[in-house]
């Protein structure tokens, strides 16, 4: 079974590995959550620009990155061979990602606007098709921002914040009323 780059999305790099039995560490790209890399979904390491498919035995997060155990690489022999290989998985997996999933990994964020500073925490996501929406509240005040690459400037996982550039006037459209 060979897959075209077009089924598969490149969603980390093997950074190094992690103990003596084989585990590995991953960079998770900043596109992806943590979450994206399952134990019962395949993985593929691109090895001499061929995709190789991996089963997962176990999955941890560790901060921003995994560490994860894949089936056949028992030693850190094998998995020095390894380090540096992009990691890439279906892009059906990516699609098949479930909204409540994604509702939670922003559940609580703090959120700040370059103008008006904090603006609250995430306390709702809905995954409107075409128009993810997040909402907070202010000051008994209820703000909705869309979920959008033109609003969000960065969202770092760690810290738990969004960091967003709200049009003029959408956040005034919610103190004011």
């Amino acid at each position: 079974m060979f897959f075209g780059k077009d089924e598969l999305i490149l969603v980390a790099h093997v950074l190094k590995t992690h103990g003596l039995t084989g585990n590995l560490f991953l960079s998770i790209h900043d596109d992806f959550s943590n979450s994206i890399i399952k134990e019962n979904k395949p993985v593929f390491l691109f090895k001499e620009g061929i995709p190789v498919p991996f089963s997962l035995e176990s999955v941890k997060s560790s901060g921003n990155n995994l560490i994860v155990k894949f089936r056949h690489i028992n030693n850190i022999e094998k998995a020095n061979n390894f380090i540096g290989c992009e990691v890439y998985v279906l892009s059906e997996i990516i699609n098949d990602n479930t909204e409540d999933d994604f509702s939670f990994e922003f559940d609580g964020f703090s959120v700040f606007d370059k103008q008006y500073g904090f603006i609250g925490n995430v306390k709702n996501f809905d995954m409107i098709p075409g128009n993810p929406i997040f909402e907070t509240e202010l000051n008994g005040k209820t703000i909705i921002i869309p979920y959008s690459e033109d609003i969000i400037s960065k969202v770092d996982e760690f810290r738990r914040e969004i960091y967003i550039n709200a049009p003029e006037g959408l956040i005034e459209i919610y103190l004011n009323s």
